[in-house]
């Protein structure tokens, strides 16, 4: 879980801001703020977490359709 959060405060941080969402309870909304995830992978990440529950580790993202390595 927290390697998940880390990521995402990575993926949207600038040199200036740090900032987090958690993946496993974000909006469409809160995801999309995120600089790499776009309105689709938002809704793609929503779609699996409501089908397969909770993210439980980074890996899990792989299986979100738009995500990769």
């Amino acid at each position: 879980m927290k390697r998940i959060l880390t990521l995402l405060a990575f993926l949207a941080s600038s040199p200036f801001a740090l900032a987090s969402v958690n993946i496993n309870t974000a909006t469409a909304e809160e995801l999309d703020a995120v600089k790499t995830i776009s309105p689709a992978k938002a809704k793609a990440i929503i779609d699996y977490r409501t089908e397969h529950g909770p993210f439980k580790s980074l890996d899990e993202l792989k299986k979100v359709k738009g995500f990769g390595d």
